[in-house]
């Protein structure tokens, strides 16, 4: 159900771009699953950070991601099972969700 709700909120603020913009995302209109959720953000240096990593992601995982490079998150690990799919995410211009 959350994964069904992002997606037409997504598809709602893109409009006819390939993917909506950071600052198109109105917290207050997805604030039922933004707890849940995480944004990437490319670096000027053309890395990737977490932008926003979720309350309810930070107690599951017991730490904060904000502002760490994507490339630096240990295998194994939760997160690195969910950001697997951000290659998808970037080729198909979609957002993806992993059941836990």
């Amino acid at each position: 159900r959350m994964t069904f709700k992002l997606l037409s909120y997504w598809n709602r603020i893109r409009a006819d771009r390939e993917m909506p913009s950071l600052k198109d995302i109105n917290i207050s209109e997805i604030s039922s699953i933004w707890h849940h959720c995480f944004t990437i953000q490319r670096t000027p240096e053309g890395g990737d950070e977490f932008h926003y990593f979720g309350n309810e992601l930070v107690a599951m995982s017991d730490v904060d991601l904000t502002g760490v490079q994507v490339q630096d998150i240990e295998a194994g690990t939760l997160m690195e099972r969910l950001i697997r799919f951000y290659p998808q995410v970037i080729e198909q211009r979609i957002p993806v969700s992993e059941a836990a």
